[in-house]
C-alpha cells in the first residue's frame, strides 16, 4: 500500500523565491501544531545528472520550463528514481551557505508524472 501525500499548495520553480520564503517565516515557528507546508510541483526534470552524497542523500538541479532550482532528498538513494518528468512533493526551506541564502527544495516525494 503506497501512502497518500496531500500537498497544501502546487507551485511552479519561478514561485519558490527569497520573498515567499521570508513570507512563510513569518507563519511560524512551526512544529507538530504547526507543521511546514507541503508543497508540490509538476512535470519537473533532471537538468543534470542526480548527485548522491554520503552514499544515502540525493542532490538533484531541477528544471521546469527555463528555470533551474537544487533540490535535497535526504535519504533518497535507497531507491532508483522513477522516469521523468516528475511530480515532487516538498517542504521549503533556507539555504545559508558561505554568505548566500537561497530557498531549498527538501523532497519529500516524488514520483513520475501521470
Amino acid at each position: 500500500l503506497v501512502p497518500q501525500i496531500s500537498p497544501d499548495m502546487q507551485v511552479r520553480l519561478s514561485d519558490l523565491t527569497l520573498e515567499l520564503l521570508d513570507q512563510l517565516e513569518k507563519l511560524g515557528p512551526y512544529g507538530i501544531a504547526n507543521p511546514l507546508p507541503l508543497f508540490m510541483l509538476s512535470r519537473v526534470s533532471p537538468a543534470s545528472a542526480p548527485r548522491v552524497m554520503k552514499e544515502k542523500h540525493l542532490s538533484l538541479e531541477l528544471r521546469q520550463e527555463r528555470v533551474t532550482a537544487r533540490a535535497i532528498w535526504f535519504n533518497g538513494a535507497q531507491d532508483p528514481l522513477p522516469p521523468p518528468p516528475w511530480d515532487i512533493a516538498f517542504e521549503l526551506t533556507r539555504n545559508d551557505y558561505q554568505g548566500r541564502v537561497q530557498p531549498q527544495i527538501q523532497v519529500k516525494a516524488l514520483r513520475a508524472s501521470p
